[in-house]
């Protein structure tokens, strides 16, 4: 009589970590790889008390829209230089003092989908200074 081999426990697990982990990265393609930055320029009409929210009119718009600052990762100064928000929290966009407005700006947008019950929207993801704020 042949005996049939086994297939250990640790066998296993590695199979539902690769199944996992698979499916994972599936999931990570299928919702991020089809992201595309929109670049919108415009004037900031309003800047919150803490620096993480703007009301931004872009050209040729009537109304200004509100967005979210913090998924901000990097941002250019009136210099020209690049700065990285994730390496420092603290450090954000200095043409965007608290409270100021009529400054120009430009932003990268991605949409960033719902999943159920989850957060989701429209997420700056980097500014650029293109004028100091009018007040």
């Amino acid at each position: 009589m042949t005996r049939r081999p086994s297939v250990s426990r640790r066998t296993w697990i590695v199979v539902a970590v690769v199944l996992v982990f698979a499916v994972g990265i599936g999931r990570y393609q299928s919702v991020y790889r089809l992201t595309r930055v929109r670049t919108v320029e415009g004037t900031v009409t309003a800047v919150s008390q803490d620096r993480l929210a703007i009301g931004l009119r872009a050209d040729g718009e009537r109304d200004g829209i509100g967005y979210s600052l913090t998924g901000l990762q990097n941002w250019r100064d009136l210099q020209g230089q690049w700065r990285s928000v994730l390496q420092d929290r603290r450090v954000l966009p200095d043409c965007i003092p608290e409270q100021s407005f009529g400054q120009r700006v430009q932003i990268g947008l991605i949409d960033v989908p719902r999943f159920s019950g989850g957060v989701g929207g429209r997420d700056v993801v980097w500014l650029k200074c293109l004028s100091a704020p009018a007040k």
